[in-house]
């Protein structure tokens, strides 16, 4: 039986409709190499602070497209990353909502059977964020609350 394969990845925002310019927030993971494009595609949205997931997303990986519906996980969303044979340095896309064209450049950090004693031991059972930075912006344009507050109680009935 092989060993199981550790990732150390790195995905930054590089376009989408409501990104300003210069704007490019990213994240660190770590993730076993069981975890499936639709566990990590979940694992960069919540990261991202996405809310509204009923969306089609995508990777491309060399010259291969996989594409994975929402989140009944519909089309190639349970491929594996140790199915994607990534190494060190290899490159990929991964896009949110298809229609808004949310960009994300992605690359393999590190790739190895006993990467997780750099994490102390740690062996992540699917994609966990490591660190970091820049806030994302709304995926709808939203940059404030603008309602009146919260719903008062119901009135008390006579």
């Amino acid at each position: 039986m092989p060993a199981v394969q550790y990732y150390e990845l790195e995905v930054q925002l590089e376009k989408g409709p409501h990104l300003p310019e210069g704007w490019s927030p990213g994240r660190r993971f770590c993730s076993p190499g069981s975890a499936t494009l639709m566990e990590l595609a979940e694992a960069i949205d919540r990261s991202l602070g996405r809310w509204d997931l009923a969306h089609l997303r995508q990777f491309v990986v060399g010259d291969r497209e996989y594409t994975i519906g929402d989140e009944e996980g519909a089309g190639e969303g349970a491929t594996t990353l140790d199915q994607l044979k990534l190494t060190t340095g290899a490159k990929f896309t991964y896009v949110f909502d298809l229609g808004d064209d949310w960009r994300h450049l992605g690359v393999v950090l590190n790739a190895a059977a006993d990467l997780y004693k750099r994490w102390d031991g740690w062996k992540p059972k699917k994609p966990e964020v490591t660190y970091g930075w820049g806030s994302m912006p709304d995926q709808y344009g939203v940059d404030e609350i603008t309602d009146d507050g919260p719903v008062e109680d119901f009135p008390e009935e006579d």
